[in-house]
């Protein structure tokens, strides 16, 4: 009987992995996007070494070095490093299976009902399913890059089971095996994502919550995992360059440091409120999903919409907090989304993104499902059997919805077109959504189409380098030379060592002088001809067509003279 629990236990999870298999079978011909061309496309993997790879980027290094191993199996061939995403990700789907039945077992100590190894498991079946099927889940798995994210969870998840087994293992041989791969995988986080510090919080509210019974020792567990929290998330500050010490003063400045169009940190914590609430909506109710959310900033924590946000989630923590002694599950869940948003959403701001929900979400379903499976176990049998089979009715209907969900949302990432059509019809007045979209359609050569986006976006951030660019270049192609002009020099007051956009003005500036020259000589104005063309030669010696036309201006003036002695008058100046 109990090697037939045993296989029972271990093959459950396959019935989640062989779901997510099915609805992420049509990611593997999404593109690269975003941060895929930095991190994985443009860079060197042929020549890589691990001691370039952390240089490269030393707090990420582990998920380089699965970035360098994909290219060496596979090269570039893209369906290769969605299949390794999609692998993670199945990883992550049993690491979850086994941590929702350590929860259950310590949420139902309490509880002899002899029904409840049954709901057990299957309530570590149901939250492994919902966690492998979520829709908002798509942009970790689908978009390559955030194999971080994956990578990042899966060290969490074992140390956070690392850790609790090594407490309440009974043999000791079991407690050092699970403390070594607490360790192994808290130093491996360490090197893959920063929200690696929450690990040994969550833990030890683990412990506080189901283990520890003495207050005294549940208020030194409680000040021993804070300080381990605290002096880890300092570290990684620290190594970013996002806080810096001297012997007179402490500077935290992530802002200015590593996102240079973050928000000041006065509107961003007000609205960093409401963007919570959005995720657990998000959690809870996933519709609207798009890659770039627009939430207008809050300059207050007064305004009544940040007032309305820090509600709802009061009552969330207080919902926890009353329940804790019957179902302290709740709290732990709760906690659990928090603190793993905090890193990413407190220390290091840089906006509203689906792919930080990956690991987050686990509270929500941890603190919603095993409390609702407990309470089916404590009714009598009649009660018990008929909303167990109500549960499990609705929660196939909502994994079926999740699964159609998920499919549609890898349609939507399968070309940067439909991506940013999709953002730009969910957030209009998002300015990034509406460059990219404009971008997206000039990649397309549809300049006419791409222009009012583009426009759009300057009007709504004229501070960002890329907005000022791609609408000069625009107006280039839609033969607005002269705004092209006014635009790259804009973009080059914003960033003075962009060679893209001195060559782009450049370009733009020949141009005009070369039409205008040609012009002047068919109308025989040959001096102002002369001038155009010496012009041109400023900016590119080389240039075939203005040393043809010079020759031919000098052949027609016969007066050679005369120009050399700086009688010709100079050009038009352009419109600064």
């Amino acid at each position: 009987m109990r090697n037939t629990r045993t296989a029972l236990v271990y093959s459950l999870p396959l019935l989640s992995i062989v779901l997510s298999l099915i609805v992420y079978s049509n990611s593997f011909s999404c593109g690269w996007y975003f941060d895929d061309f930095r991190c994985i496309v443009n860079y060197d993997y042929t020549n890589a070494s691990f001691t370039s790879l952390y240089a490269f980027y030393p707090l990420r290094f582990v998920g380089f070095c699965t970035f360098w191993a994909n290219h060496t199996l596979c090269g570039y061939n893209i369906w290769g490093w969605h299949l390794v995403n999609l692998l993670i990700h199945c990883v992550n789907i049993v690491l979850v299976f086994f941590l929702s039945l350590q929860l259950f077992k310590a949420s139902s100590k309490r509880i002899s009902n002899p029904c409840i190894n049954d709901y057990e498991l299957i309530t570590a079946l149901v939250i492994s399913a919902l966690f492998a099927v979520h829709p908002i889940q798509t942009q970790a798995v689908t978009y390559i890059v955030q194999r971080m994210e994956l990578l990042g969870t899966s060290f969490v998840l074992l140390t956070v089971l690392g850790l609790i087994n090594a407490g309440v293992s009974r043999t000791f041989s079991n407690r050092i095996t699970w403390g070594i791969i607490a360790v192994v995988s808290f130093v491996l986080g360490f090197f893959t994502k920063e929200f690696i510090v929450v690990a040994p919080l969550i833990a030890g509210l683990y412990y506080v919550l189901f283990v520890i019974r003495s207050r005294k020792h549940q208020i030194a567990a409680v000040g021993i995992t804070a300080l381990c929290g605290v002096i880890a998330a300092a570290g990684i500050l620290y190594w970013c360059h996002a806080l810096r010490f001297n012997p007179l003063t402490l500077s935290f400045g992530p802002f200015a440091r590593l996102w240079d169009d973050a928000l000041p940190p006065d509107q961003y914590y007000p609205t960093q409120v409401r963007v919570l609430l959005m995720y657990i909506r998000l959690c809870l109710v996933p519709f609207g999903q798009h890659v770039e959310y627009y939430i207008a900033p809050s300059s207050s924590f007064l305004d009544i919409r940040v007032l309305f946000a820090a509600a709802v989630q009061l009552l969330l923590i207080a919902a926890g907090i009353l329940t804790l002694k019957r179902r302290p599950v709740i709290l732990f869940g709760i906690a659990w989304f928090y603190l793993f948003l905090a890193p990413s959403s407190t220390l290091l701001p840089n906006g509203m993104y689906e792919h930080r929900l990956y690991g987050p979400m686990l509270g929500l379903l941890f603190a919603l499902c095993i409390p609702l499976s407990l309470e089916i176990v404590e009714q009598p049998a009649r009660i018990r059997n008929t909303l167990g089979r109500i549960a499990l009715s609705l929660t196939a209907f909502l994994i079926v919805c999740f699964c159609f969900l998920t499919c549609c949302r890898n349609q939507v990432w399968h070309s940067g077109m439909s991506l940013w059509g999709d953002a730009v019809g969910k957030s209009p007045q998002s300015w990034r959504a509406n460059v990219n979209f404009g971008k997206q359609l000039m990649d397309n050569e549809r300049y006419e189409e791409a222009l009012p986006y583009l426009e759009k976006s300057f009007v709504l951030n004229s501070n960002i380098v890329e907005v000022a660019y791609n609408l000069g270049v625009c107006k280039f192609n839609t033969g607005d030379q002269q705004g092209a002009i006014n635009l790259f020099k804009y973009a080059l007051s914003l960033n003075p060592r962009l060679p893209e956009m001195k060559n782009m003005l450049n370009d733009t500036i020949v141009l005009i002088y070369t039409v205008n020259a040609d012009d002047s000589l068919k109308r025989k104005q040959y001096p102002r001809a002369l001038q155009l063309y010496t012009r041109v030669l400023e900016y590119e010696q080389s240039n075939t067509n203005a040393l043809q036309g010079q020759a031919l201006c000098i052949q027609a003036i016969g007066d050679t003279n005369t120009i050399n002695n700086g009688s010709v008058n100079q050009p038009e100046q352009l419109d600064q």
